[in-house]
C-alpha cells in the first residue's frame, strides 16, 4: 500500500522538452526535394523582383535563406556525407533512411526463419552453423525445438559437447556413432577448439563424400544432423561455412523483448514449482525480478563503456543458474523472505530514473530479522558475485553489479505494485502465456534511462554504431597493390607486378586484381604518365640504395605532388610537422628539473621526466622511420612490404597505423587529431625540460601517468621522511576561475596541480562545487584542475572508514580520496579551518584551492579516471585494474543524491577524447 519511490514515478514521466527535441533531431533525416512546387517557383520570382527589399532583410534571415538554398542543391547522398562529417550520431539513421528511399524498406528488415524451416532445408550431409553474436545462445532454442518437434531431449537423442581443450576426440567419436544411429550432435563454441578446427573440416568433407558414395554402408542415417555454434572467428574453417547452412543468431534488444524471451524459455509448469510449499506467489514475483535483472544487465552492454567497462557476454544460462538458486531458497522452509510492510521498494525498475540527481536510490536496508537478512544476502551473493559476477573482472563493474543486484533482489519486490509508475505482473499466476501478455502491456520504454543511464548515452550508442559501420565499410575496400622492386634493368616486370596500381605522381591506388573491370578508372593519359613514372623508378633502382634520414629532402622531391590528396605529399607534410626528439642537454640551467633534492636524493619528478622523454623519443623514431620508408616506397626506391602496405592503407583512411599504435600511448583519435595531440604532448615535456618544473601538470600529456602519480608520493616521502607504503593521495577540485592550466598560479606547498580532464555522463557545477547532471546533448564536459594531496593514512582511519561506509572509495589500496585528506592537510598546518567548520568544508587561506566544499555536498562519489573513453585495458603490473585506469577521485555530489545513482550513469573522468 506504500506509494512508489520517486525513481519509479520518474520512470513514467516524459522526458524534458530539450531531450525530446534532441531525440527528434536524431531521428529526423533531411529529404531532398527533386521538384519545386508552383507556389515555391512563384515565390522565387517575387523575390527576384524585390532585390532591394532582400538587401534590407536582417542578416539572420539572409543567412537562413542561403543555408536553405545550399541544402536544396544537395543530393541525398551528399546530405548523407554532410551528416557523416557534422553529426556522426545521426549517420546510421540517415543511412537507413537512404537505403529505404533508394532500395526499399525490405532491405532493412532481417529475414525471419524458424528452426523448423531450417530443418526442412537441411540434410544429414550438410551441417547447420549458428554464428553467434555476443550474448546469444542457440542451445536453449535448439533443445526446445528438438523436444517439441522431434521428441528429443538433451542426452537422449540430442548430444551436446562443449568444445574446448581435449574435447575434439570426444566430439569426433560421438559424430561417428550418431551418423549410424540418427542422433543429433551439437558442438558448442567451436571457436574454443582452435587446434581441432582442421579436423572438423575433414569430418564435414567426409559427410559430403558419404552422400556421393554408392556403398550403402557409408550412407548416413536420414535423421542425423550436425549442429555447430561459434562466434565469428578466423580459426573457423571456411569450408564448413561454405558447405553448411549458416544462421546469424543475435540476442533480443530491448527490455520487453528480453523479458519475453526469458519467459518463453521457461518450461511448462516452471512457475508452479513452489505452489506445493505455499510460496507460489513469492516464487513467481522473484522469477520476474530475476528476469528483469537479467534484462537490465544485458541491455547495459549495448551502450559500450558507459554500461560496462568491459563488454561481458552475459547469456541465458546465467539467468537459468540464478533461478535455480532462487528456487532453492524459496523452497527451503527455514529461509524467511517476508516482505516488510512500509520498506523501501526499489522495484525491478529501480534503475529507471536514477539518472536524476534528486532520486533516492540508495541501498535498501535489510530486514531487522536475521533470517530475512541471511536469505536475501545469500541470494544476492550467489546471483551477483557468482552467477553474473563470475564474468566480471573489472573492479568498477563489480561495484556497479552489486548496486544493480541490490536494487532488484530485495524484500520490496514481493509487494504488490499498486502505485503509479510501479512495475509488476500483477496476478498473472503460473500461466506463461498470461505473463507474456502482461509483459507486452508493461509501460516500459527502451532507452538509456530504462537501465539507469543518462539520456545522453543514446548519443554515445549511435556514435559507436556509426563508427563500426564506417570501419566495416573501410575493411571491405580493396587492398593497395605493393610496388615491386626490380633487380635488373627491365622495367616490364615492375609495371606488371604493380598491375597498373602505383601512380606515384598523384598517389592513386587501385585493387591488385588487374582483370577487374573497375580496377583502374584513370584515363589513358593518366595511365601513360603512371607507366612513365614506374619506368623511371625501375631504372633508378639499379643504382640507388635505401635512403637514409639525411636524404629525406631528396626523396620528397622525387615524389612530385600534383593534387591535394597526394599520398606522397601527405607523407612529406607529416614528416615536416613531426616534432624533433628531445635531448637532456637542453635542460634549464637556472631551473634544472633534473637537479637532486636539497638532501642530495634523486628527484622523483625528474626521473619521470627522463622516462617520458625516452618513451616519446622512441615513438618519434618509429613514426619517422615508418614515414621515411613509405616515402621511399612511393618514390619507387623500396619494396612496399606487408607492414608498410598496412600503414599506407591506414594513412589513406585517416587512421593511425598499427605499428604506430603499438609503440604509442592509448588513444582513439583519428590520424590528424593524433598527430596534433602528439605535438602538444611533446611540447609539454619539452617545456618542462627547458623552462623547469611547471606549476601545474597536464595529466593527459604523460605517456605513463601511473608513474607520475607514484612519483608524487615518492617526492613527499623523501621530503617528509614518511614511508612510501604509508602514503596515499587525496584530491580537491579547484574552481574554474582558479584553474592553474594558464600557468598563472604558483605551485602548491603540498602536492601538485593537474588539469586537462573531462567528465563523461556528468558535468561540474562551478557554483555549488559538485557534480551535476549533464546537459542534453553534452556528452563530455571539462573538469577543473585538481589538487593532488599526499598524506599519511595512519591517522585517518576514522575518516576513511566513514567514507568507505558510503561506498565512496573503491577497492584501490594505493589511491584514496575525499574529505579525509583535508584533515591531513589541516594536520600539516597548511590550511586553516574556520571555527565551526568541518573537514569537508576546509578552504586554503591563500586561495590556491579556490573553493570551499559546500556543506550540502556531504557525500562523495568515487569517480574513476580513465585514459581514453574505451575504459577497458589490459591487465598490467600497475595493479588489479587495467592499464586504461588511473585512479579514483572523490567528487562531491549534490544533497539528496547518493553515489549509486552516479555509478549507474557511468560517470567517469577521461584524459583524452576521441575527436
Amino acid at each position: 500500500g506504500q506509494p512508489p519511490p520517486p525513481q519509479l514515478q520518474a520512470a513514467q514521466r516524459p522526458l524534458q522538452q530539450p531531450v525530446q527535441e534532441q531525440q527528434q533531431q536524431q531521428h529526423a533525416v533531411p529529404q531532398h526535394q527533386h521538384q519545386q512546387t508552383e507556389a515555391q517557383q512563384q515565390g522565387m520570382e517575387q523575390q527576384q523582383q524585390q532585390g532591394v527589399d532582400q538587401q534590407q532583410q536582417p542578416p539572420a534571415d539572409s543567412g537562413q535563406a542561403t543555408e536553405q538554398q545550399l541544402l536544396s542543391k544537395l543530393t541525398d547522398f551528399q546530405r548523407l556525407l554532410l551528416l557523416r562529417v557534422c553529426r556522426l550520431e545521426l549517420f546510421t539513421s540517415a543511412v537507413q533512411h537512404y537505403i529505404t528511399t533508394q532500395l526499399g524498406p525490405s532491405y532493412l528488415e532481417p529475414p525471419s526463419t524458424s528452426l523448423a524451416e531450417i530443418y526442412l532445408d537441411s540434410s544429414p550431409y550438410t551441417p547447420i552453423v549458428f554464428v553467434l553474436a555476443p550474448g546469444a545462445d542457440a542451445l536453449a532454442d535448439l533443445a526446445r525445438f528438438a523436444a517439441a518437434e522431434h521428441g528429443r531431449a538433451v542426452g537422449r537423442g540430442l548430444q551436446v559437447v562443449s568444445m574446448g581443450r581435449g574435447q575434439g576426440p570426444v566430439a569426433e567419436a560421438l559424430v561417428n556413432v550418431a551418423k549410424k544411429s540418427g542422433n543429433w550432435i551439437c558442438l558448442q563454441n567451436c571457436h574454443l577448439a582452435k587446434s581441432w578446427m582442421p579436423r572438423l573440416a575433414e569430418l564435414v568433407e567426409d559427410l559430403e563424400k558419404s552422400a556421393k558414395s554408392p556403398d550403402t554402408e557409408q550412407q548416413l542415417h536420414p535423421s542425423f544432423r550436425l549442429w555447430l555454434t561459434s562466434t565469428p572467428a578466423d580459426c573457423f574453417p571456411q569450408l564448413v561455412l561454405q558447405k553448411g547452412i549458416r544462421i546469424a543468431l543475435e540476442p533480443p534488444r530491448g527490455l520487453k523483448p528480453v523479458l519475453a524471451h526469458s519467459y518463453v524459455s521457461l518450461q511448462e509448469g516452471y512457475l508452479a514449482a513452489c505452489n506445493g510449499s505455499g510460496r507460489g506467489l513469492e516464487w513467481q514475483r522473484l522469477v520476474f525480478a530475476a528476469a528483469f535483472l537479467h534484462a537490465v544487465i544485458r541491455e547495459r552492454r549495448q551502450y559500450g563503456p558507459l554500461g560496462w567497462t568491459i563488454p561481458y557476454h552475459f547469456s541465458d544460462s546465467d539467468l537459468s543458474c540464478a533461478l535455480q538458486h532462487i528456487q532453492a531458497v524459496v523452497q527451503d522452509p527455514g529461509q524467511s523472505l517476508g516482505a516488510q510492510r512500509g520498506s523501501h521498494r526499489a522495484s525491478m525498475l529501480g534503475a529507471v530514473g536514477l539518472g536524476h540527481a534528486t532520486s533516492s536510490t540508495g541501498t535498501v536496508a535489510p530486514s531487522s530479522n536475521d533470517t530475512h537478512r541471511s536469505a536475501w544476502d545469500s541470494m544476492r551473493y550467489i546471483v551477483g558475485e557468482i552467477n553474473y559476477g563470475g564474468h566480471v573482472m573489472d573492479v568498477n563493474d563489480r561495484r556497479l553489479l552489486r548496486v544493480i543486484v541490490q536494487q532488484h533482489l530485495q524484500p520490496g519486490v514481493l509487494e504488490q505494485a499498486n502505485g503509479e509508475g510501479s512495475i509488476s505482473l500483477g496476478s498473472a499466476g503460473d500461466d506463461v502465456s498470461s505473463c507474456l501478455q502482461q509483459i507486452q502491456a508493461l509501460p516500459l520504454a527502451d532507452g538509456p534511462t530504462a537501465v539507469g543511464l543518462h539520456s545522453n548515452a543514446s548519443i554515445a550508442l549511435n556514435t559507436k554504431e556509426a563508427r563500426n559501420l564506417m570501419s566495416d565499410i573501410l575493411a571491405m575496400q580493396p587492398h593497395v597493390a605493393p610496388v615491386a622492386k626490380s633487380t635488373d634493368n627491365t622495367v616490364a616486370a615492375t609495371v606488371q607486378s604493380a598491375a597498373g596500381a602505383a601512380d606515384t605522381s598523384n598517389g592513386n591506388y587501385v585493387a591488385s586484381s588487374i582483370s577487374s573491370p573497375v580496377a583502374d578508372r584513370r584515363t589513358p593519359q593518366e595511365l601513360a604518365t603512371a607507366r612513365t613514372a614506374a619506368t623511371t623508378a625501375a631504372a633508378r633502382q639499379t643504382t640507388l640504395e635505401a635512403p637514409s634520414a639525411a636524404s629525406a629532402a631528396t626523396v620528397a622531391a622525387t615524389a612530385a605532388r600534383s593534387s591535394d590528396g597526394d599520398m606522397a605529399g601527405r607523407v612529406a607534410e607529416m614528416l615536416t610537422v613531426l616534432p624533433k626528439p628531445m635531448d637532456r642537454a637542453y635542460a634549464s640551467i637556472l631551473h634544472d628539473p633534473l637537479a637532486p633534492l636539497p638532501g642530495g636524493k634523486l628527484n622523483p619528478l625528474g626521473i619521470v621526466l627522463l622516462q617520458e622523454m625516452g618513451r616519446y623519443n622512441q615513438l618519434l623514431v618509429v613514426v619517422q622511420s615508418s614515414l621515411l620508408e613509405l616515402q621511399s616506397a612511393l618514390a619507387g626506391l623500396l619494396v612496399l612490404g606487408q607492414d608498410a602496405e598496412a600503414s599506407l592503407k591506414a594513412l589513406s583512411n585517416q587512421q593511425v597505423p598499427v605499428a604506430w599504435s603499438a609503440a604509442s600511448y592509448p588513444s582513439l583519435k583519428p590520424l590528424p587529431s593524433w598527430l596534433a595531440d602528439l605535438n602538444r604532448r611533446v611540447e609539454f615535456i619539452r617545456q618542462w625540460l627547458v623552462t623547469g618544473q611547471p606549476h601545474a601538470f597536464w595529466l593527459p600529456g604523460f605517456f605513463f601517468p601511473q608513474g607520475f602519480l607514484t612519483a608524487v608520493l615518492q617526492l613527499h616521502s623523501r621530503t617528509s621522511g614518511t614511508p612510501l607504503d604509508g602514503l596515499t593521495l587525496s584530491y580537491n577540485v579547484m574552481s574554474a576561475a582558479a584553474g592553474p592550466d594558464d600557468q598563472q598560479h604558483e605551485a602548491p606547498a603540498l602536492g601538485v596541480y593537474v588539469y586537462g580532464l573531462y567528465l563523461e555522463a556528468a558535468r561540474w557545477n562551478n557554483v555549488s562545487g559538485c557534480l551535476a547532471q549533464a546537459l542534453p546533448g553534452e556528452v563530455f564536459s571539462p573538469l577543473p584542475a585538481i589538487h593532488l594531496i599526499p598524506h599519511s593514512t595512519g591517522s585517518l582511519d576514522g575518516q576513511l572508514h566513514a567514507v568507505r561506509a558510503n561506498d565512496s572509495v573503491a577497492d584501490s589500496s594505493h589511491y584514496t580520496t575525499g574529505a579525509a585528506a583535508m584533515a591531513a592537510v589541516h594536520a600539516h598546518g597548511l590550511i586553516q579551518v574556520a571555527e565551526g567548520s568541518s573537514v569537508s568544508s576546509i578552504d586554503d587561506s591563500d586561495g590556491l584551492l579556490g573553493r570551499t566544499i559546500p556543506a550540502a555536498a556531504a557525500s562523495m562519489y568515487a569517480c574513476p579516471v580513465f585514459r581514453t573513453s574505451a575504459r577497458a585495458g589490459a591487465l598490467s603490473t600497475t595493479g588489479h585494474m587495467g592499464t586504461n585506469f588511473l585512479m579514483h577521485v572523490a567528487l562531491p555530489i549534490p544533497a539528496g543524491s547518493r553515489a549509486d545513482s552516479w555509478l549507474l550513469q557511468g560517470v567517469a573522468a577521461l584524459c583524452s577524447l576521441d575527436n
